[in-house]
């Protein structure tokens, strides 16, 4: 019964203001978060055409791949957080297979780091 009512309650539309808290901690969203998962993208796309991760490999492919959709669909969105958080949905970033539909930005931002910081880890085994 409270999975119903849970459920019932996400499929509601609320009115559009700006979200302010991060849905899961609770606790404000950056006011630099779109910004800060731009300079990540950013950074990973940088890291693999660096050539410290070989260019032609799965992993630099895949990951340069992914990362440039997920930076193209930010990008496309512009700064407002609602409007980048409705383009990673499109896109399957977040929800449908992605992230949790209410992770929001705040898991995106935390992929990408977790991403770029994988990729670091791959330059430096293969150094």
């Amino acid at each position: 019964m409270l999975r119903t009512a849970t459920r019932a309650l996400a499929r509601t539309r609320l009115p559009t203001t700006p979200r302010t808290l991060a849905t899961l901690t609770q606790v404000p969203i950056s006011p630099t978060a779109v910004t800060d998962l731009t300079t990540t993208y950013e950074a990973t796309l940088t890291l693999l055409s660096s050539n410290a991760i070989p260019p032609d490999s799965t992993y630099a492919s895949a990951v340069r791949a992914l990362t440039t959709r997920k930076l193209e669909a930010v990008r496309g969105a512009g700064t407002e957080l609602g409007a980048v958080e409705e383009a990673l949905r499109r896109i399957g970033e977040i929800g449908k297979g992605g992230l949790r539909a209410d992770e929001g930005i705040e898991g995106a931002l935390d992929t990408a780091r977790d991403e770029l910081s994988t990729a670091r880890a791959m330059a430096e085994w293969k150094a």
